[in-house]
């Protein structure tokens, strides 16, 4: 199947986000600028890629692919902190450790924290072929009516989510009427299997999905350039305001601020970056990005080994007094192409491999084909 070259393109803007989002300082507006949409967006673009009808063998081969890189990305982090001394001497296997593993599926102990979204979207996905399945909607439905029921019940299921889980204190309240809601959570504790941001996160995979089903998403690819130039700008604006007006966000721990501002926020920086590489695809630079998308998964994965690398030789060399999310926005810009560029050559290696075994596979279906 064709990939889509958008959907590339903006993932490699999202993948150059979360590497500066882990290194510059989390309480800077850039913190907050990115931290507003960038995991809604990639969960939005993988959306994108699914089809509405998720058939249980389709179900069965994208969840087990991803479980599998999940599993996959856990021992090479293992691998890699007993293989490091300096990471193997700040290793620790306490109940907190215990319970980032096993509780939350987010390994901070082997430096690999950040794959939690993927053991994320593979419950996503599993609550998205749960919510599609004939018992809630009949096969004697016809799909467009089908459609409504299945968007009213995540888009309700979504949103309540927002604001059942929302561990912000007393940040529910309604913009310009100066309303106070009394903040909602029925627990402080997470759900297990980080079961929680996995409700919410359906939401933003949800409207991917719809997006590919309507065709909606070619219609914003063909705009005028103008209009695409216009609409990402006005998009990055409102992703701007809403930052600056919320709290401290993160989904991965279910931290929205404002649901009102969070949700805004988030919709118009999937929507910015959407317009942004239907922009790109214009341009020589798409080539890059298009490259990174592809392998974003790959570098999202490790990328955290290199964030260490690069504080080291900061503190070392530069003697930086630094660390991740910690850095001024001056050596957090340094550092985003300086780690993207220690991962390329991974990033490439991989692709050769991938293109040999390819290329063997091809060649063997040949020979049996002759015979």
């Amino acid at each position: 199947m064709k990939r889509d070259e958008a959907v590339d393109i903006a993932k490699g803007i999202g993948i150059i986000l979360v590497v500066l989002g882990h290194l510059v300082r989390f309480d800077s507006g850039a913190f907050h600028f990115i931290y507003a949409f960038h995991m809604p967006l990639f969960y939005a673009l993988m959306g994108m890629i699914f089809p509405f009808e998720l058939t249980i063998n389709k179900y069965f081969h994208k969840s087990g692919k991803i479980l599998l890189s999940y599993l996959l990305f856990l021992l090479i982090g293992a691998v890699v902190t007993f293989v490091v001394p300096a990471l193997r001497a700040d290793f620790v296997f306490n109940e907190e450790t215990k319970r980032f593993l096993f509780f939350k599926f987010q390994p901070e102990c082997f430096n690999v924290g950040q794959i939690w979204f993927l053991f994320n979207s593979f419950i996503v996905i599993t609550l998205y072929f749960l919510l599609s399945k004939p018992i809630l909607l009949p096969k004697k439905l016809k799909t467009p009516i089908k459609a409504v029921i299945l968007t009213a019940i995540i888009f309700a299921i979504g949103i309540a989510g927002f604001l059942v889980f929302n561990k912000t204190k007393d940040a529910l309240y309604l913009p310009l009427l100066h309303i106070h809601v009394p903040n909602l959570s029925w627990r402080d504790e997470p759900l297990p299997l980080k079961l929680d941001t996995a409700i919410c996160a359906l939401l933003f995979f949800y409207v991917g999905v719809l997006l590919n089903k309507s065709n909606f998403k070619h219609k914003l690819y063909d705009l005028k350039l103008g209009f695409q130039i216009v609409g990402a700008v006005l998009a990055g604006f409102v992703v701007f305001f809403m930052a600056r007006m919320n709290y401290y966000t993160n989904i991965c721990d279910c931290f929205f601020g404002n649901p009102v501002y969070y949700l805004i926020g988030s919709f118009s920086g999937i929507l910015m970056v959407i317009f942004a590489a239907s922009v790109i695809r214009r341009i020589k630079v798409k080539k890059l990005l298009t490259f990174l998308g592809r392998d974003s998964l790959l570098i999202f994965a490790i990328h955290s080994f290199f964030l260490l690398l690069y504080v080291a030789v900061l503190k070392h060399v530069f003697k930086q007094d630094v660390d991740v999310m910690r850095m001024p926005l001056s050596l957090a810009l340094i550092g985003t192409p300086v780690v993207l560029l220690m991962i390329a050559p991974i990033v490439a290696a991989k692709l050769f491999v991938q293109k040999k075994l390819t290329q063997k596979i091809q060649e063997r279906g040949k020979l049996n084909e002759a015979r």
